[in-house]
């Protein structure tokens, strides 16, 4: 999963993270309980007849107020952003064009980019002047687009509203970590002791933005989803962002998996054990009575427990495959098939760490054609 993929990704969670951090970017009032998301069409076609893509666009209606808007990431302070915006922003705009008494008003949706790492970005906006013939100095009109950089976001933003964003911490240490393998003046050994405390403060960062959304989801701010695919970005992002580091630090990636898989089971044992000892106790009771004996009702118990448990493995997986468009009707008629914990371990183990749908189809054995 690409990194541009993962950050849309992150624009599919359940409506009360999305609500609440739009809330949090624009100074909104939506109530997350009340307000419905929806993600829309972020493909375009300008004036040169090229497709260009949006970020995202979202659409948040509450009561009687529908609203549209639309973010941008970015990973550097790019010229060209705001010209960028501006033709987001128009394509948007002619699609939604209102008639205000006997005038059509093409109205701009609210816009914000997120720069994601540190630079040199002292403006809250971005802004460049629209000029109109006869190019008189009372035909010049600004153009504003504000700015937030994530870095100085802090631990009470991603408590409040902004805890949707906390997958883009793993971007904290690749400026830093790419400046230590460029610099010439440092010795081979130098430069992987200083890598590897860096990965190693990433590690910390990725267990702490774990804690964080296990938090939130004891809040139950978000689902049993949400934090899948939090945590699938956060591994896909730390593999996109570091693989050519791994020489420096060799175990990393298998330590972040471990911490991304145990997220993994804290909600597979939460779904599983609520599946599990509804169906398996009315399996017992149904069983228990049936017999009048208690071995009965133990036996029932046993293997309603087992198959709950089977049962969220699966949902779990079928989920997690579909995030990283791995599912089809094969791999989907796989998982549910499989019935040994330790296939479904393994099949667990292999989404995180293949690179192509491919890979799966050979585990399972199915040619791709």
């Amino acid at each position: 999963m690409k990194a541009d993929e993962s950050l849309k990704t992150l624009f599919h969670l359940s409506s009360k993270p999305i609500v609440a951090l739009l809330n949090g970017l624009f100074g909104e009032t939506f109530d997350p309980e009340t307000a419905s998301v929806e993600s829309l069409n972020t493909e375009f076609v300008n004036g040169e007849m090229d497709t260009i893509y949006a970020d995202s666009r979202i659409r948040v209606t509450d009561l009687q107020e529908s609203k549209e808007f639309h973010i941008e990431f970015q990973t550097k302070n790019d010229a060209s952003m705001i010209v960028r915006m501006f033709e987001y922003g128009f394509q948007v705009a002619k699609g939604s064009t209102q008639r205000v008494e006997d005038q059509l008003v093409v109205r701009f949706p609210p816009q914000l980019v997120i720069y994601l790492e540190q630079g040199p970005l002292s403006a809250d906006f971005l802004s460049c002047l629209v000029q109109f013939p006869p190019y008189e100095q009372s035909d010049l009109y600004e153009y504003k687009v504000p700015v937030k950089r994530y870095w100085e976001f802090n631990a009470e933003d991603f408590k409040g509203q902004m805890f949707a964003l906390l997958p883009f911490q793993v971007f904290t240490y690749r400026k830093a970590i790419a400046k230590i393998v460029n610099d010439q003046d440092l010795t081979e050994s130098h430069k992987k002791r200083l890598v590897h405390q860096e990965l190693l403060r990433l590690k910390e960062c990725i267990e702490q933005s774990h804690d964080s959304i296990l938090e939130v989801h004891r809040q139950r701010l978000i689902t049993d989803d949400d934090v899948n695919k939090m945590s699938t970005v956060i591994f896909n992002l730390s593999r996109h962002l570091y693989n050519k580091f791994e020489a420096y630090y060799d175990s990393f990636f298998l330590e972040v998996e471990k911490m991304v898989k145990s997220m993994f089971d804290v909600n597979l044992l939460k779904q599983a054990r609520e599946e599990a000892m509804r169906d398996g106790r009315n399996e017992g009771i149904r069983e228990g009575l049936k017999e009048g004996i208690r071995e009965g009702r133990k036996e029932g118990l046993k293997e309603g427990l087992k198959e709950g448990r089977i049962e969220g493995q699966h949902k779990l997986l079928l989920s997690q495959f579909s995030l990283r468009n791995f599912l089809d009707d094969r791999v989907r008629e796989y998982i549910l098939q499989v019935t040994d914990e330790a296939e479904i371990q393994r099949l667990s183990s292999l989404l995180l760490t293949a690179n192509s749908k491919q890979e799966i189809l050979q585990h399972i054995g199915v040619d791709e054609h």
